[in-house]
This record gives structure tokens, sequence and C-alpha cells, in this order.
């Protein structure tokens, strides 16, 4: 079984695409067996969210069972996930970029590549690594790159790519990608879209070298696509094209991976639904975090970006902690607080924040933090007014009749396993 973890996609409108674009690879995925899932979590930024939804999916646990609240916290993960318990039951499995998710040691996981916010894991075989360094440091550091952090981590990702089958590989996809560059710029949606490609086509090389009985390949840049893109039900927008294009360019890559024997599944977790003109919901990013830690006076040993607009940050010890939790609980704009901030019972030295102000921040606003007038721009960047929201409803394609017709995301554990004779 080969799953495509497709993040976040929507049906309604990957079938307007379909049919507007002659998209025929996502035509092949809207004509499978389709199933319905929902999750019990309903709140957006509290459980509603991919790095909640997908550990999820992968332990057969819903979130209140799983307790992994944040992106990056799968090390504290006790449940099993699928492939661990296929590994445990002598199933090869293949894992390609799952959200939060941890790796097998059973030597039945052949490779394993996490997701770049999940800086506890690392890639094997060891060369993938090289892969992982440069979207690793790009994902969380993008509003302000260290030169010579990228030329590094570049260097390293040239050096992976050209190992001679990749290479071949992806020389062919050169014309592509200068097309779409030329086209659309050098911006976040055409990169995260090129590395969608980029890693379907290595999915597809390490996938046929290690044969795994269960595969998994995670794809993002249709989530970004739509949360940042999806601004009009009308028409599909040049942005949205191009990122669904090169979706269907890396879906062709995955279905070439398919062996005769094989089934195929399409998920989403949860899905998104437009919301660009029902609300102004502004999401606001760190420029550098450690800048912006230091300039409120925390002793602080390490910080590390997330995906949107929150961080994990460390300590030397718990005064330290405890200090930081109150300093960020009681920061303000306009005599409103503005950050989420979550302790770790198994873990006192460590704290996770979110920037929890989602409206129109005035540019001259100030953050009252610590004692200080901090001009918030000097610390912050709007990223996007976002134009795709979360709701607690989701997708399954298949090419097997696996499952019913609805069920919750976290049950389709129980069905991958049954379907290999581990349940």
């Amino acid at each position: 079984m080969i799953v495509v973890e497709l993040n976040e996609f929507n049906r309604e409108l990957f079938a307007k695409a379909a049919q507007a674009m002659e998209l025929p690879m996502i035509e092949r995925v809207l004509a499978m067996q389709w199933t319905k899932t929902i999750t019990q979590d309903k709140e957006e930024r509290h459980g509603l969210d991919p790095w909640v939804q997908w550990v999820s999916v992968h332990t057969g646990k819903p979130s209140h069972l799983h307790g992994i609240e944040h992106l990056g916290d799968v090390s504290r993960l006790a449940a099993k996930q699928i492939w661990e318990v296929l590994n445990e039951n002598g199933i090869s499995t293949g894992i390609w970029g799952a959200m939060n998710a941890k790796s097998s040691k059973h030597s039945k996981c052949l490779f394993f590549f996490p997701d770049p916010w999940t800086v506890s894991e690392n890639a094997h075989p060891d060369e993938l690594n090289e892969l992982l360094s440069l979207p690793r440091y790009y994902s969380r550091n993008y509003l302000d790159l260290n030169f010579s952090i990228v030329l590094k981590t570049t260097a390293r990702l040239l050096k992976f790519l050209l190992r001679p089958k990749i290479f071949i590989r992806m020389v062919g996809h050169l014309p592509l990608f200068l097309s779409t560059v030329v086209s659309n710029g050098i911006k976040n949606y055409v990169l995260f879209s090129l590395f969608d490609v980029i890693n379907a086509t290595i999915f597809d090389v390490y996938k046929w070298k290690y044969k795994p009985r269960f595969s998994v390949i995670f794809l993002n840049s249709i989530a970004h696509a739509q949360h940042h893109h999806w601004t009009s039900d009308d028409e599909i927008s040049k942005e949205m094209q191009c990122a669904l294009k090169l979706i269907d360019t890396a879906l062709a890559i995955v279905f070439n991976a398919q062996d005769h024997n094989e089934d195929i599944l399409v998920i989403n977790a949860l899905t998104q639904r437009r919301s660009y003109d029902k609300s102004e919901d502004y999401l606001y990013r760190q420029i550098d975090p450690e800048l912006f830690l230091k300039s409120i006076g925390l002793n602080f040993l390490k910080v590390e970006q997330l995906m949107t607009n929150d961080a994990l940050v460390f300590f030397s010890s718990e005064k330290d902690t405890n200090q930081a939790y109150q300093i960020l609980t009681n920061a303000k704009i306009d005599e409103t607080p503005v950050f989420d901030v979550k302790r770790y019972p198994d873990d006192p030295k460590k704290l996770f924040y979110q920037l929890d102000f989602w409206k129109p921040i005035p540019e001259n606003s100030q953050l009252l933090i610590n004692g200080k007038e901090l001009p918030f721009y000097s610390l912050f960047e709007c990223v996007v007014r976002r134009s795709g929201e979360h709701i607690p409803e989701g997708d399954i394609f298949s090419s097997a009749p696996i499952f019913p017709a609805k069920i919750h995301n976290h049950e389709v554990y129980q069905y991958v396993l049954k379907h290999y004779g581990c349940a």
C-alpha cells in the first residue's frame, strides 16, 4: 500500500480545477472510492490542526488520547504509529515526510524522511540528511535567512542530487522547474510546490530501491496555497493554478511508484474551506525568534521556530522557564493578551508559545511586554491574510474498497492494520 498524505486538500476545489485545467492525476484521484472522515476536534489552533490530526491518523487515537498538541512534540509520543506496528509484524515500511512523526527503530523501517519542523528526528539512511538540511533551515527561517547557512545547506542538497539515479531524474524536470520560475518568480508557493515534485521523485527512487510493503509520502504545497491564495470562488488564482499543476505532476510520479499489486490511498486528515470573504484572519510571524526573545529580556538556551507563528523555547532552569511564562503570558497589544503559552509537565525547562492574535495590527502598534514598549513590526511581519481555514471534515480516496462511507480520521489506523492482517 502507498499512502499519499496530501495535506488539507479541498475536494470541491480539486473537482473544479480538474475540470477547468485538465489535471489528469487529480481526476484519477477523484474517480477512486471516496470516504468522508471527521474528527472530534472543532477549533483551529486548539487541536484542529494538521500536526495534531496526522498524529491521530498515524496512531489510531483521537487527540485527547495521544496528547500531542504542537508541531515538534512527537518525541513525547507514547502511542505506536502504524509503521511501528507493521514493522513489529515483519512488514517493511518506508516513510517520507509524514508530519509530526517519528521513525521506527525497527530494521523493517527501510527509509525515513522527517518533516522539516520535527528537529528531534533525523533521516535514514544517513545520506537523506543532506537533502533535509536546506528545507529544515528554510522552513523555519525564511523571513530572516543567513546567507552563509543557505549556501552551506544548498551545497549539501546539491551533493545529494548529484547521485546518478537522482540526477538523471532531476535533469528531466529542469524544463518544468525553469518554466515555473520564469512564469511565477521565486516565491514561497513556487518553492514549496517544486519541493513536492522533488519529494515525489526521490520517494519514487527510494521506493523502487527498497521495495517496502507499506509506504507513506506527505505533500504539503496545496495546504499552503489554500491558506494563502484561495481568494475567490469564481476563479482559480494564478498562484493556485501553479500549485495545482505541480501537485498533479507530483501525483503522476507517485502513481508511477505504484506496483501492480499495490493499493493506493490519498488522504488529507482534515480539509480547509475558503474563508477570505468571511473573516479577516491575519498571520504574523517572528522575523528572528532569538532576537525577539533577547529583546524582551528572556534568559534561554535555544528557540526552535515552528511552521506558522509559533515556537518552542528551551531553558537551563525552571526559574528561567517560569519567568518566561509570566512575561509572555502578560504581553499585550492595546490591552489584549497576544501569546498563547503552554508548559510541559514532563519537561519543566521547555515552553511552547504562539502569537495568538489574528486581527489587523496597525503599523504604529506597540507590544507591551516585560515593562517595555517595542514596535511590533520591528520584531514581527504580517505574512498573509489567510484565505483558507481548517474544518473537522476530511477525505480518503482509495483504489480498493478498504473503508466504509464515513469514519473518524483516527480509524484509518485500524483499517490499514486490518488490511495487512495485523488488527
